[in-house]
């Protein structure tokens, strides 16, 4: 009997269990996209599986409800892997070690990737239920955000936690090997918050303070960083009135 498995809606929670046995940090995803895979196999459904470890698994749907349109249900694989400073635990090759506490479900000194593992363990269950009418069903198995959001952007683009001062934790990646790394480090604490990938724009840095009544905006001035500020205005020197802009610039 599995740790979950007096849990409602008992079907979602045997799949949650089940991927919470396959290990499926971010950046190490092959072996929760096989595990898909060979869910599809096992209930004889279409499945693509790409060279990124992306799964999309495909169900007809059910009688009376072939010819809708279909229904797409989407969740990403791979979960933070942040474990206590006192925990040996590899999250490359280690399950999690999941327990129950009144209504409260964990993972036993690390994260438990319950976002949004219960999103793919939901999916599952549906496209694993031969008793719910539905329209056709896609399933998105997606992996890697990070990356995904990196190189739709374009590069160089500026990886951030949430809600930080002075740029503490922020680094500007130039390569998927940058995001790659800057995630890991990023992730030695624990995120409360998601981690933020933005486009990082190159050309002249300027500094504006506004002051507005919810109506009218005073723009008191404008500064000029003579030196690149990088990832936070307190690394560089700015002056002030500005010595190069014009208003092309502005």
């Amino acid at each position: 009997m599995g740790i979950l498995s007096n849990i409602e809606p008992k079907e979602v929670f045997q799949y949650f269990e089940e991927l919470s046995m396959v290990p499926r940090s971010t950046f190490h995803t092959k072996k929760i996209s096989d595990f898909c895979v060979e869910f599809a196999k096992a209930h004889n459904l279409e499945y693509i599986q790409d060279e990124m470890n992306n799964v999309i698994i495909k169900k007809p749907g059910t009688a009376g409800y072939e010819d809708s349109d279909p229904v797409i249900i989407q969740g990403h694989l791979d979960m933070v892997a942040t474990k206590t400073t006192d925990s040996d635990h590899d999250f490359e090759n280690d399950p999690l070690d999941l327990f129950v506490d009144g209504d409260l479900i964990g993972a036993k000194n690390t994260t438990l990737g319950g976002d949004d593992g219960i999103a793919v363990a939901y999916a599952m269950a549906i496209l694993a239920s031969t008793d719910i009418p539905h329209p056709p069903i896609e399933a998105v198995f997606t992996v890697d955000e990070a990356l995904k959001a990196a190189n739709e952007l374009g590069y160089p683009v500026l990886v951030r936690p949430s809600y930080v001062l002075g740029g503490q934790g922020m680094q500007i990646a130039v390569s998927d090997e940058d995001v790659v790394e800057f995630m890991n480090i990023i992730n030695r604490i624990k995120q409360d918050h998601p981690i933020l990938v933005d486009k990082y724009l190159m050309g002249k840095e300027i500094e504006v303070d506004a002051v507005c009544d919810g109506q009218d905006i005073l723009i008191p001035g404008i500064m000029e960083h003579i030196e690149r500020a990088g990832i936070h205005s307190g690394d560089s020197i700015s002056v002030y009135p500005a010595k190069s802009l014009s208003l092309i610039h502005i």
